[in-house]
């Protein structure tokens, strides 16, 4: 059995309608139609939804140009030699103050 006829037929007995078959075929075959063309009659079928995954792709996407830009833009510590972080007099490890941990400069031309 098919969803629609289902549905049909669990509709009829709740509200005690009584239906030959063919009656019950038409009714499923409108509905079937019906349901079929509701996304173009409200609009959605033309709506763009974007989805999760394409969502994401323009996320990393940005981040990498983003990155990219960064890396153009700016040249590595000479301090730190871009770990961004450097040994202080004690021998412990804190932030690069040249470049404050980010392991890279603006670009000195």
């Amino acid at each position: 059995m098919d969803y629609w006829d289902e549905c049909i037929r669990n509709a009829f007995d709740e509200a005690e309608i009584e239906a030959s078959e063919d009656q019950i075929k038409s009714v499923v075959e409108a509905v079937e139609g019906a349901f079929e063309n509701y996304g173009m009659a409200h609009g959605y079928d033309t709506i763009k939804v974007e989805s999760d995954v394409e969502r994401k792709y323009k996320e990393l996407k940005k981040e990498i140009e983003d990155k990219e830009a960064w890396i153009n833009e700016t040249d590595p510590c000479k301090v730190c030699h871009s770990e961004g972080a450097v040994l202080d007099g004690w021998g412990r490890l804190v932030t690069c103050p040249n470049c404050n941990g980010a392991g890279r400069v603006k670009k000195t031309y």
